[in-house]
């Protein structure tokens, strides 16, 4: 059994990604990935999580599915930009 393997800050930015359109649930994942692993650390997460996701979505999705994805991704992006 592997104790401490990954990052639960890592774990919690895709649950982020994908309830971001929730504001209740976007604050208290934001803050507690802040608390656990701070802001630099959230932006990477989040950085990486939208690569994974569009790239998951450009294979195995409707290009409906990737501009949606597009569209979520400046959101979060813009949103991570402001302190």
């Amino acid at each position: 059994m592997c104790r401490s393997c990954g990052d639960r800050s890592l774990d919690l930015s895709k649950l982020l990604f994908y309830a971001y359109d929730d504001p209740m649930i976007r604050a208290d994942v934001w803050a507690r990935i802040v608390a656990i692993s701070g802001r630099t650390a959230l932006d990477i997460f989040l950085a990486y999580n939208i690569l994974v996701q569009l790239d998951w979505s450009i294979h195995h999705h409707a290009a409906s599915a990737v501009d949606a994805g597009i569209v979520l991704a400046e959101r979060i992006l813009q949103d991570t930009a402001t302190p």
